[in-house]
């Protein structure tokens, strides 16, 4: 029998720390990689990220992989890839239907994907 541990050296699971929202106000800056299949569904990527705990502090993270959560289905669907992001977690909301689930502000330096030109005045 071998007295190897099983240890992770790099690499696997798509690179990157993979990254749980727990506290509200947290949020991520960097830049949006698109997303990756995960073992429970999609997963979204940030490079050069930088996780901005609640209390404000800064913690440079390199590139990070989260759980694209109901809420942020459609926000990051809209999203450029290379386009500089901010996700911001508001924490718990009661819906219409009264469940609980997590929400989501998002922020980017680009136009969304599916936007029409500004130059366009309605009349």
């Amino acid at each position: 029998m071998s007295s190897y541990k099983r240890y992770q050296v790099g690499g696997g699971g798509g690179g990157g720390g993979f990254f749980k929202w727990a506290e509200p106000g947290e949020a991520i800056e960097g830049l949006w990689e698109g997303t990756q299949a995960g073992r429970f569904g999609d997963n979204g990527v940030v490079t050069q990220a930088k996780h901005i705990h609640a209390d404000g502090t800064l913690e440079d993270r390199g590139r990070l992989v989260f759980p694209i959560h109901t809420a942020l289905v459609d926000k990051v669907a809209r999203l450029r890839d290379g386009a500089g992001v901010h996700i911001l977690y508001r924490g718990m909301v009661k819906g219409k239907s009264g469940n609980e689930y997590k929400d989501f502000e998002v922020w980017s330096d680009e136009q969304p994907a599916d936007a029409e030109p500004s130059e366009k005045v309605p009349f």
